[in-house]
């Protein structure tokens, strides 16, 4: 169980705390962020943009950007000039 004291110090650095908070304002700006279109995004099998539907595929028109883990093969073996 805490003393008054300690009560009452742990609620002034909680007070400091929120305090500080308020003095810095959240920056509310995208000076620093880029611009992707969607036209500009590679043509592969696993992104599909409204921008450039593939033939063939039906389009949701809740989808703007859809994009899919590509799969990847595992690596040959080793030839046996190369084995230990």
């Amino acid at each position: 169980m805490a003393t008054p004291t300690q009560d009452r110090t742990e609620r002034l650095f909680k007070f400091l705390q929120e305090f500080t908070l308020l003095k810095f304002k959240p920056q509310r700006t995208s000076d620093n962020d880029t611009l992707l279109w969607l036209h500009s995004l590679p043509q592969e099998k696993e992104v599909f943009n409204a921008a450039r539907p593939p033939a063939g595929r039906e389009s949701n028109p809740d989808e703007w950007l859809v994009i899919r883990k590509p799969r990847f093969h595992l690596a040959p073996g080793l030839p046996g000039e190369l084995q230990p």
